[in-house]
């Protein structure tokens, strides 16, 4: 989830499950614009996982040239902000 505005917000997320589960986040999904990729993923939902956090990725993933463009502006701003944490 990204936040294009220039306005802090606050997101709630809830899960439900009707049995207990091992991980709540297991067989995550990140769709990844820019790289046309799909990525499957436990312990978590983040852009920018190592290699390693990846179990699996699908390409092929196809959106249109602004929502890449816009996609690829918040990616790199992100990164900024990661690489100054």
């Amino acid at each position: 989830m990204g936040n294009a505005s220039g306005t802090p917000f606050v997101s709630l997320h809830v899960y439900a499950a009707l049995q207990p589960l091992a991980t709540i986040t297991a067989n995550a999904r990140v769709f990844d614009v820019v790289e046309g990729v799909i990525q499957f993923t436990d312990g978590g939902v983040f852009f920018a996982l190592p290699d390693a956090q990846v179990k699996r990725q699908i390409t092929g993933l196809k959106a249109t040239p602004s929502l890449v463009s816009d996609q690829r502006r918040l990616r790199d701003a992100r990164l900024q902000v990661m690489a100054h944490a």
